[in-house]
């Protein structure tokens, strides 16, 4: 049974987090915003629309108000000594609509009256009318009045001629069933926007739980993934554009955790294996001792070869310390510039005596005073690296050449060999911790695993590049690309 260990605990918790259980529902969330939106759409509809039935009735009882108010100017201009006709004409009841009663008053210059519908003077007296206006040209604009007792009225005051000595006609509309009408259809608009609320919040609730349905299908298939599932990805069939970017996006977060898991799986069986023959040689040698007395000459071997295996022990211990250390990003190393024609140099001839014994020929082929901002430790650490693979893997009669060069922005140092080469195969892991696929090289020159692992750090830390190319039985060449000048914006402390 699978155990999980506390990383694989952080990668993969159980559940979430008490404080995101505590956060709002998105459905709900969404729902609510809907819900709101359309309210305020329907609100706006219903005010749009009592506001428009208003300014529709208004306009049609001032052009009412208006005729009747020229009627009686015309009546008055045809026959301005008979009021026999005039009066039957006012005190006539003159409903337009079902819930409309009409009332007029008639008076001459000196305010007194000619005409008037009955109980009109009770109701409307002819104080409270606006000041009278000439009506020969502009269509006057009712004005809205509500009697102490509750009656609504609409009216309007005119001239009966064009001279200001004229008398004055004064015309009102009963216009309380119309309120009335108004109040209930306000009344019914209500409704219906709370009718319509609650349909939004069903419409909403039913429309988010569908949207959101896709998140909680990537949700639950995320939920399900384990470091024993991470072959599962999540289905894109089907998604929105932009959900399917969002998924396309976590299974590739998924493609590369498991091949982080597959390699650090593949590293620690690697590990365990370097690490359990320099052991076991060391216990076999110790146990060896101490079963019975041996001469000092036995015991000095003994020692050595357990100095031997302890130092590859330290090897592989300094070299994972490295390579963990150049992971970091917060890891700093010490900058400064460097002649790199004159390392160059120096490494080239530390080897050179390995290459005469060997008989590979070794080139180096860089310019004079070639410089740029390097630690200069690091630089000799992954050359050498190179260096020593090349001369391992290369026959007798091979060649290894050192090759350096520089423009205005990078600096690159190639190794180049004839030797053996890579296979296609392991081409892709050579950078791999522990990995040394096949062995060609001779015993006592066979390495870690480590080397070219080391020099990808390396190159890391510079913020540089490394390119490896090989061909079985035509050789291997390895570039490396540094930033030949370091921004000096950028404070580099001392590497410890």
């Amino acid at each position: 049974m699978h155990s999980t260990t506390p990383a694989e605990q952080a990668l993969f918790p159980p559940t979430l987090p008490k404080a995101a259980k505590r956060r709002s529902s998105l459905a709900l969330r969404l729902t609510v915003q809907l819900a709101l939106a359309a309210l305020l759409m329907v609100g706006i509809a219903g005010v749009v629309l009592n506001l428009a039935l208003i300014n529709s009735l208004g306009h049609e009882q001032d052009q009412f108000l208006n005729n009747k108010l020229r009627i009686l100017q015309k009546q008055l201009a045809a026959q301005p000594r008979v009021l026999d006709d005039l009066k039957a004409e006012v005190e006539e009841d003159f409903t337009p609509h079902q819930f409309a009663q009409v009332y007029a008053r008639v008076m001459d210059n000196r305010q007194h009256v000619l005409a008037e519908s009955p109980t009109m003077s009770a109701l409307l007296p002819a104080s409270a009318f606006p000041a009278a206006v000439d009506v020969s040209s502009t269509p006057l604009l009712g004005i809205d009045y509500r009697t102490p007792e509750g009656r609504q009225f609409r009216w309007i005051a005119g001239r009966t001629g064009a001279s200001e000595r004229d008398g004055v006609i004064q015309v009102a509309l009963d216009n309380t069933r119309g309120g009335e009408m108004l109040d209930r259809y306000r009344g019914q608009l209500a409704a219906m926007v709370g009718a319509a609320a609650l349909a939004s919040i069903l419409l909403g609730f039913l429309i988010s739980r569908r949207a959101l349905e896709p998140l909680r299908t990537i949700s639950a298939t995320v939920a399900r993934i384990q470091p024993t599932t991470l072959g599962q990805r999540i289905d894109l069939h089907g998604l929105t554009s932009e959900l399917y970017e969002v998924a396309g996006r976590l299974n590739g977060m998924l493609d590369r955790l498991e091949q982080s898991f597959s390699r650090l799986t593949q590293f620690s069986v690697d590990l365990a294996h370097e690490l359990r023959t320099p052991l076991n040689n060391l216990l076999g040698l110790m146990e060896t001792s101490l079963q019975s007395d041996r001469p000092p000459a036995e015991y000095r071997e003994t020692l050595a070869s357990a100095l031997e295996e302890s130092v590859r022990l330290h090897r592989i211990i300094d070299g994972l310390l490295f390579i963990a250390r150049s992971d970091d990003p917060r890891t700093q190393i010490r900058r400064e510039t460097i002649d790199v024609s004159v390392e160059l140099r120096r490494l080239t001839e530390m080897y050179q005596i390995l290459a005469a014994d060997r008989e590979v020929h070794l080139v180096l082929e860089c310019p004079a005073d070639l410089c740029a901002d390097l630690d200069k430790t690091l630089l000799q650490r992954a050359v050498d690296n190179l260096v020593a693979n090349a001369m391992a893997h290369t026959p007798t009669g091979g060649s290894v050449t050192i090759h350096a060069a520089c423009d205005s922005e990078s600096l690159e140092v190639e190794v180049r060999d004839t030797g053996c080469g890579i296979s296609a195969e392991a081409l892709p892991r050579v950078f791999d911790r522990l990995y040394r696929g096949e062995q060609r090289a001779p015993v006592e020159d066979r390495g870690l695993g480590l080397g070219l692992s080391i020099v990808r750090g390396i190159m890391s830390l510079h913020g540089g590049s490394v390119d490896l190319r090989s061909k079985p039985g035509e050789g291997t060449s390895v570039s490396l690309k540094f930033p030949r000048r370091f921004p000096s914006a950028i404070v580099q402390e001392p590497r410890s």
